[in-house]
């Protein structure tokens, strides 16, 4: 009962802070949310393992800190596509990062079960449909990139190609993968101690991308928060992300892994749920449908691994 509490503890930090970074980031850079709350989450890390007095894994830092270069990449993406499009649509797709273990299992010759194969078939046809679904919403499109378009309204043009939301929140999907494939590797590789410091190597390895994705579209000057009041909402998502990673550790090691990889994958229910009752986001049925099923597919997966 314990360990189910605390995964559904994990999966409501994750969901709250994605929906409040969602927020954030349409008034502060992407790349400088990323950079500030990871070198926060740095700190109080580095704290722990200090304070814990774990010992030094040279093997699991260095997995954790190339986990966390391609896991900045993908916060950047995640982040802008939370900003830019509808939370509803981007948050399970991003969230389809749960396959991407299995397909490297996969590889290496795994069989998956009828579960885990539903599962994948579900997330991929719910990416198709959800990438290539109208949005007719009723916005107004954007004019075309070529000079002498025909006159007359483009309202409520259904555009069959993917919107650039939606390709960021795919690409921050395949970082995650990736990402977590790399911790993976990390925690074995530090088997016997120095686990935390896979986390450790995770949240410093975010720092040099970051900042330099922030010098790079900002500029030096750009690294300086021009709203004072944005740090406490970045101080918030912040801590939200920590308990959520304190409370999957525990949850992990005191449960069934299967139950607690189903449950905190609903990290996603929650920001969509938020985002349903706090903002007048309506997508639309296809994409509504598409998201529902990539969702799905990423609990059968969740619950197969």
């Amino acid at each position: 009962m314990t360990a189910i509490l605390l995964a559904l503890g994990s999966s409501v930090g994750y969901g709250v802070s994605d929906f409040l970074a969602s927020r954030v980031a349409r008034r502060l850079a992407p790349v400088l949310l990323v950079l500030y709350s990871q070198a926060l989450q740095s700190l109080v890390l580095l704290l722990v393992v200090v304070t814990a007095g774990q010992p030094f894994g040279a093997a699991g830092l260095a997995w954790g800190a190339a986990a966390g270069a391609v896991g900045a990449v993908a916060l950047v993406a995640y982040y802008q596509a939370l900003a830019t499009g509808t939370t509803m649509i981007v948050a399970p797709l991003a969230s389809s990062f749960a396959v991407l273990p299995v397909l490297v299992d996969l590889a290496g010759g795994a069989r998956p079960t009828a579960l885990a194969a539903g599962g994948l078939v579900a997330v991929l046809a719910g990416i198709v449909v959800t990438t290539l679904a109208p949005d007719t919403a009723g916005k107004e499109a954007p004019p075309p990139p070529w000079r002498g378009a025909p006159p007359g309204s483009r309202r409520g043009t259904a555009v069959l190609r993917p919107r650039v939301p939606v390709l960021l929140a795919l690409l921050s999907a395949v970082c995650f993968g990736v990402g977590f494939v790399a911790v993976d590797l990390g925690a074995a590789a530090a088997v016997g101690g120095g686990v935390l410091w896979v986390a450790v190597g995770v949240q410093l390895g975010a720092l040099p991308p970051a900042l330099l994705g922030a010098l790079a579209s900002l500029g030096p000057r750009g690294l300086v928060v021009a709203d004072p009041g944005l740090l406490l909402p970045v101080g918030i998502l912040t801590v939200l992300n920590l308990l959520g990673d304190a409370f999957l550790a525990y949850a992990v090691t005191t449960g069934d892994l299967a139950v607690v990889s189903v449950l905190v994958s609903l990290a996603p229910v929650v920001t969509i749920m938020l985002a349903r009752a706090v903002t007048a986001e309506r997508p639309t049925g296809l994409q509504t449908a598409g998201g529902a099923l990539a969702l799905l597919g990423i609990l059968a997966v969740s619950a197969a691994r």
